[in-house]
């Protein structure tokens, strides 16, 4: 089952020159990872599932509801 609500933690990887930040996109239900992409790629990532940030809140982000 796809997640409702999200929360994105990241992570800086790699060494000096050649760091790398990933997102982690983490259910707010089940504490599963259930995504881990370059920010570009995450962007895109919630964008195709339908996520917006939920404002006021320290990155979560929940699915929009069908009108």
């Amino acid at each position: 089952m796809r997640p409702q609500a999200i929360k994105l933690q990241f992570h800086t990887v790699g060494e000096y020159g050649e760091r790398l930040t990933i997102a982690e996109a983490i259910d707010l239900e089940t504490g599963d990872v259930v995504a881990a992409y370059t920010l570009a790629m995450m962007h895109a990532w919630l964008k195709r599932r339908g996520f917006s940030w939920l404002p006021g809140s320290s990155g979560i982000w929940q699915q929009e509801r069908a009108a």
